[in-house]
């Protein structure tokens, strides 16, 4: 991390490697300490990927830069800085969470620029081949730099604008969508069906209704019956 009161040094002109005293933690432990320190459960790992690329992990860390201030901690923040440094692990998470503003911007932290100088050999904020993004898909896979803190490599936005739900509701929504969609469909086709049935049976019923041609005699020739045509009338014995 560079002092908050100068700009970024070249990383080349910055002071050699933290110097390390004492183990380091694991990621979950920092991770845990991040949370414990108020930090928000979904900016977590991208506190940790910053911290194991600023310090190693190592809370006990130390780094003189050439302005003369000490970057101490996990995080490597200013040692005399506001609020100071810390190498006491719970103590440097509070600090990195109110500098980062609860791990949403991390721009302070060199490792989290794509040329891993605070953008000033061209790199962009979060771009690919920052130090921290490496370490985050170190622990969590290539995809998982679409987190509470973090955002897509190469697309220069920060993290403030990165959120850890972009789909949530979303396939919610489109189950719905489909359901209904289905249901149209089938009541569509009961439709159909029952008007084809409807005039299926309206044709049916029309050739077989016969118009009275006359009147049926009493008499019968053999089996069958002769039909007198209505208009002739009886003519009468004389």
């Amino acid at each position: 991390m560079t002092s908050a009161q100068e700009a970024p040094l070249p990383i080349s002109s910055q002071a050699a490697m933290p110097q390390q005293t004492g183990g380091a933690l694991t990621f979950n432990q920092v991770e845990n300490y991040w949370i414990k320190a108020g930090g928000s459960p979904q900016s977590a790992a991208m506190a940790a990927a910053v911290a194991d690329a600023e310090s190693g992990l190592n809370p006990n860390a130390t780094r003189t830069n050439p302005d003369g201030t000490t970057g101490v901690g996990l995080w490597l923040t200013p040692q005399n800085g506001s609020p100071p440094g810390s190498t006491d692990p719970l103590a440097s998470a509070r600090v990195a969470y109110q500098l980062s503003n609860n791990g949403t911007d991390w721009t302070q932290w060199c490792s989290t620029w794509s040329d891993n100088n605070c953008g000033q050999n061209g790199g962009t904020y979060l771009g690919s081949g920052a130090n921290a993004l490496m370490s985050l898909g170190t622990q969590q896979g290539p995809g998982s730099y679409n987190v509470f803190g973090s955002t897509p490599a190469s697309t220069g936005q920060g993290a403030s604008g990165a959120t850890s739900g972009l789909t949530t509701g979303t396939s919610g929504g489109t189950g719905s969508h489909s359901f209904l969609l289905i249901g149209g469909i089938i009541l569509a086709i009961i439709l159909v069906v029952y008007i084809s049935r409807k005039r299926a049976g309206g044709q049916a019923e029309g050739p077989g209704r016969m118009q009275p041609q006359g009147e049926a005699t009493g008499t019968g020739i053999g089996t069958h019956t002769v039909r007198v045509p209505a208009h002739v009338r009886e003519v009468p014995n004389r």
